[in-house]
């Protein structure tokens, strides 16, 4: 299920929590997990641990009982959190003087409880300044005061013995998603849905800084934030998954991590560098060898979904939907002002090696096209009406280009052809399938070409006598996503729509190794070097495999 929730907890564990009501414990330096505790039924919206983790809180929408206090690990109830009429957003708890939790919910109340453990029948505190739905609510460090933000645009402090509000802080002109403390509790961050941040006094409830994280697009809105105390650092996470990373001080952040929140869909890489795409059209590039590098796509991309993305050392090539293909320079990441329009949508992309002089060959329902790099299109292919195009794969060269099609009633068509300067010439006779090919590559020497199919099988065919030749087999239980060639070129990665990963032996009858790699599909393979795989998912997720002896 998806994350919908991830504090920082005692002990320097991580909890998170997901649509079906799971929490999960983790080492961060291991990523293993450590504990994992089905506590509901329904979205686990907060979570947080007493200091002993002897406790644990957590924020739910399932009816009728929006918060729960439970012994860690047993689950078993320590005490009822009452007093919410509808979910319950935020939740915290603090550890001195005396333990105390405080919650928020969309019921526009703010709630502080004695315990953990809570006393049977007590009544807890109820705060109903906010006029809309409380969205975060944080104690601060030494417990004496907490915060609460809200969607009417407003942030509060209060004492937390008094329950006295001591400051009303506006200045958002949108929800505050987000409220954070120093490590000294001297100083507030809060984010925002009007792309902001603001860094607040709290002995004076003024605003010292504000900072501007987006523009116009709507994915720029601050949706989170925290202030990790052990560095001193701002974290701001916004709506389209990017953590931007400032100092104390700073007008801008030190370094923006990007990562997907939609399923990703294609993969390509040139080694240790990555690039992938997902459904919402987001693209975004990951150093294998430096995680968190500041260099990343930008300027105006994709507007629709995205379908596929490959590269040479020259440029990423990305497709969508609409069959709008992008040509982004390598060593820029910068998008171009505009796309090259493919009418018919994108299918598949393939992209030659540099001495070739076309940057690639885009395949979609209709035709196959040549992009080449002046951003100007040739359409190489129109297929026939009972014919839809599914996969294309050329060679590094780029005079020889592998087209496969599906034949209406779902046979599959693969044929070869040579390319000059922009025109196909045909040769050899058509190998018809029972499927149709979902991607295909290439080896280095262009004598073999690999199939990965709709059916699950991974075949192998020589070129020049277009015969089935050994190696493959089935290893999936379902459509093969993607395939990339070891760089010594014996050995064959796939990935499947099963989530599975399979490394394959050219010219061997052996059987594969695998390895379930992505839950909800394996959209992506690629080398990072002869013992590093990378993949991608419908989990959102990049993921880096060592192969081991």
């Amino acid at each position: 299920r998806n994350v919908s929730t991830c504090r920082f907890a005692p002990k320097g564990l991580i909890a998170s929590g997901d649509e079906g009501g799971t929490i999960r414990v983790w080492n961060p330096e291991t990523m293993k997990q450590r504990e994992d505790l089905p506590v509901t039924g329904d979205v686990v919206r907060d979570v947080c641990f007493t200091a002993d983790m002897k406790f644990m809180a957590f924020a739910t929408d399932a009816r009728g009982v929006f918060a729960k206090v439970v012994k860690y690990p047993g689950c078993g109830s320590a005490g009822p959190v009452s007093g919410h009429t509808r979910r319950v957003t935020s939740i915290d708890v603090r550890n001195s003087p005396k333990t105390a939790v405080i919650t928020g919910g969309d019921d526009m109340i703010v709630g502080f409880y004695s315990g953990p453990p809570i006393p049977m029948g007590a009544v807890p505190v109820q705060k109903k300044d906010h006029t809309n739905f409380v969205l975060d609510v944080r104690f601060s460090p030494d417990g004496s005061k907490y915060a609460t933000s809200s969607s009417d645009r407003c942030v509060f402090i209060y004492d937390a013995d008094s329950q006295e509000k001591l400051h009303s802080m506006t200045g958002h002109s949108a929800s505050v998603t987000g409220v954070a403390w120093n490590k000294h509790g001297s100083k507030l961050v809060t984010s925002s849905s009007d792309k902001t941040i603001r860094i607040w006094d709290v002995a004076s409830g003024s605003c010292l800084e504000v900072i501007s994280l987006g523009d116009k697009d709507i994915l720029d809105m601050q949706v989170g934030c925290t202030w990790v105390h052990k560095t001193n650092e701002i974290v701001a996470v916004s709506l389209r998954g990017d953590l931007s990373v400032l100092d104390e001080g700073s007008s801008k952040p030190s370094k923006i991590i990007r990562g997907h929140a939609n399923p990703v869909v294609s993969l390509a890489n040139l080694r240790n560098k990555v690039f992938t795409v997902d459904t919402l059209g987001k693209c975004v590039f990951t150093d294998t060898n430096e995680p968190g590098t500041d260099f990343h796509f930008s300027g105006k991309g994709h507007k629709t979904p995205g379908k596929s993305i490959a590269c040479n050392s020259r440029v990423v090539v990305s497709g969508e939907t609409s069959g709008d293909v992008f040509l982004t320079p390598v060593d820029t990441l910068e998008f171009p002002s505009a796309p090259i329009s493919v009418m018919g949508g994108c299918a598949d992309i393939a992209c030659p090696g540099t001495e070739a002089d076309f940057a690639a060959v885009v395949i979609n329902d209709f035709r196959l096209v040549q992009i080449n790099y002046d951003g100007s299109a040739v359409e190489l292919l129109c297929f026939e009406k009972s014919e839809t195009g599914t996969s294309v794969s050329v060679t590094e060269d780029g005079k020889t280009v592998a087209v496969s099609v599906e034949v209406r009633g779902g046979a599959g068509k693969l044929s070869f052809y040579k390319n000059t300067s922009g025109r196909l010439e045909k040769f050899g006779d058509n190998i018809s399938g029972t499927t149709a090919a979902n991607r295909m590559i290439f080896t280095k020497d262009s004598s073999t070409l690999i199939v990965g199919e709709k059916s699950r099988h991974v075949k192998m065919f020589d070129v020049v006598e277009q015969v089935k030749v050994t190696g493959g087999g089935v290893c999936h239980s379902a459509r093969v996503d993607g395939l990339s060639l070891s760089p010594d070129g014996k050995r064959v990665a796939s990935v499947g729509m099963d989530g599975t990963l399979a490394i394959w032996e050219l010219g061997s009858r052996s059987k594969p190794i695998s390895a379930k790699a992505h839950r909800n599909g394996a959209s992506g393979i690629g080398w990072a070097d002869e013992e590093t795989l990378v993949t991608a998912g419908g989990d959102n997720s990049v993921r880096t495999w060592t192969l081991k002896e």
